[in-house]
């Protein structure tokens, strides 16, 4: 549905360099919805889940469970509309799946909070009565997966 409309340009997704744009990310039962934003975006968007979405798949969208950010302040008042249709209003950045979400790429102190992450997590451990083998199997497995994790998506500062 919304590669349909991004091939119609109807709608506008987020440019990503030659690769082309993207304009929904899905996780579970979790829709991301990336657009440039303005008011017929929101138009099309919602068309797309009233119309197609519902009709098709026989999910109903909660519009009270659904927000949309901008990364600007200049563009609040474009974003009044979502009232009408029940959403809230935010401003990025935003915490989504753990992970520090903006209009921009993440500087230096974005990744403060992945450090105090792995800081506390390191710390408890050394507190709790583990073997050397089981801190090991510990560090190994989840204290490596959360920076894979991170890495995966962003590309690290120099």
């Amino acid at each position: 549905m919304f590669d349909n409309a991004l091939k119609s340009k109807i709608l506008v997704g987020v440019p990503l360099g030659e690769q082309g744009c993207v304009c929904n990310l899905h996780y579970a039962d979790d829709l991301l919805v990336l657009t440039v934003g303005g008011a017929e975006d929101l138009r099309v968007i919602k068309l797309i889940f009233v119309g197609s979405f519902e009709g098709s798949v026989r999910l109903k969208l909660t519009f009270s469970k659904t927000c949309l950010y901008t990364t600007n302040l200049h563009q609040l008042p474009h974003m009044c509309e979502a009232k009408t249709v029940n959403c809230d209003v935010g401003l990025l950045p935003v915490t989504y799946l753990g992970l520090p979400v903006s209009g921009r790429r993440p500087r230096k102190q974005d990744w403060e909070g992945l450090i105090a992450k792995v800081r506390g997590r390191l710390s408890s451990w050394k507190s709790s009565y583990i073997s050397i083998g089981g801190r090991l199997t510990l560090v190994n497995s989840v204290l490596s997966a959360v920076p894979t994790y991170w890495m995966s998506l962003y590309k690290l500062p120099k």
